[in-house]
């Protein structure tokens, strides 16, 4: 129950199987950098092979000069041929390091990091490759303990909005102290820097650099190649992108819509009413891997008119090419409000009961509703206006681009 639960969004049986496989798969003498990502993070194509937006185009800089190896982090199917870049499982060890965990501490979580035979098991595998520097997407605080034992300096690349999961939760720092940081968080913006500060009470440093999916060359060459084949968009007033969040089904909320697909129903509504408007909407990674024909279903039932609206198109290319040219961005609280705010895109935050608040937003997003590239409204509230009340931010943004061009 536990591993569907939680664990499946990034477990599967095929997974697993391939751990088992990966005991026979031929290891590298050493590397110089080791970078870990998941299958979820590779949810881009490039040259007809999976991408990892966040990952990928940092590798492309390096690898001239460094070998680079990308890990298939537990439990993932992807990797060889069919990944862009050179990303490969093994898992073997990992899978009998949790194993063993489970038969002999009767736990999933880490409980004693002295004893703890996945750190273990990490170690072994970190010194298989001897790598100088670990780059991943928030490494597990099991293979941050292992290379720091190690002396292997450990970076985390930002993947969304810093919250108090992995080593920022409060939780789980209450069983394993201050253990289990990376040595450093490579962020986006001041106010996820901030952030990291806050909640790690400065236990781990930070450094902001921008998100790498459009802040480097290749990651702009990735998705300013998305060019609409639609021929007759110059007949909307605008094109919004809607992003729609991640949920867990099952869990109730009061509004039915937002259960269903991660939005509001006066969202919906407002599709329905504003045929002037273009609207992308993007399906969540987990739902589009998931749950992709209950989502297509009720987005089939609760729209009536499909000519201005594209779902299909927009959940299946970067996120950095669905926010490409759009003149704005609508979502409950996805992380995909970063991504628009480094694109210079504004984005409409539209309040969900039990899911979001005003309150909540300015934890996440303040520097940006104080800066007028963000506007929290409640669902109830929402209203065509409120899709207008982002021309001032947009004209200082290009002022300041062309300013930064010119300069």
């Amino acid at each position: 129950h536990d591993i569907r639960v939680k664990y499946n969004i990034v477990w599967s049986f095929e997974g697993i199987l391939l751990a088992l496989k990966s005991f026979f798969n031929k290891k590298p003498k050493q590397v110089d950098i080791l970078f870990l990502c998941h299958d979820v993070h590779r949810h881009a194509k490039k040259e007809k092979k999976l991408y990892a937006p966040l990952i990928d185009p940092i590798i492309e800089e390096l690898c001239d000069n460094f070998k680079c190896l990308t890990l298939a982090t537990p439990f993932s199917k992807n990797f060889g041929s069919s990944c862009f870049n050179d990303v490969q499982n093994y898992n073997y060890k990992i899978l009998i390091g949790f194993l063993k965990r489970v038969l002999l501490f009767r736990s999933f979580v880490l409980l004693d990091s002295k004893k703890d035979p996945l750190i273990k098991a990490y170690e072994s595998l970190l010194k298989d490759f001897k790598p100088k520097i670990i780059f991943g997407i928030q490494p597990s605080v099991e293979i941050c303990i292992a290379a720091k034992r190690l002396g292997i300096k450990k970076y985390d690349i930002q993947h969304g909005i810093i919250s108090d999961v992995n080593y920022y939760s409060i939780l789980k720092r209450e069983k394993i102290d201050q253990q289990g940081w990376p040595d450093m968080v490579l962020c986006w913006d001041k106010e996820s820097s901030k952030r990291v500060d806050n909640i790690s009470h400065k236990n781990v440093e930070n450094k902001i650099i921008g998100n790498p999916t459009y802040h480097s060359k290749s990651g702009q060459d990735l998705y300013k190649k998305f060019i609409s084949q639609r021929k007759d968009l110059d007949k909307y007033r605008s094109e919004w992108l809607i992003t729609l969040t991640y949920l867990d089904y099952g869990v109730y909320n009061q509004d039915k819509c937002y259960q269903e697909i991660g939005i509001p129903i006066q969202v919906v509504n407002m599709i329905n009413k504003t045929p002037e408007i273009f609207w992308r909407i993007r399906l969540h990674p987990v739902q589009i891997r998931f749950f992709r024909s209950r989502v297509d279903k009720s987005l089939n039932n609760m729209i009536k008119d499909k000519s201005n609206v594209d779902w299909d198109t927009f959940s299946n290319i970067p996120l950095g090419s669905a926010l490409h040219k759009a003149d704005g961005h609508l979502t409950v609280e996805s992380a995909s409000a970063l991504d628009a705010a480094q694109n210079g895109i504004p984005t409409l935050l539209v309040g969900c009961p039990g899911v979001s608040s005003k309150d909540k937003a300015d934890l996440y997003f303040r520097e940006y509703i104080e800066s007028g590239a963000m506007k929290y409204v409640n669902a109830p509230d929402l209203n065509k206006d409120d899709l207008n009340s982002f021309e001032d931010y947009k004209n200082r943004f290009n002022s300041k681009n062309a300013s930064n061009q010119n300069g």
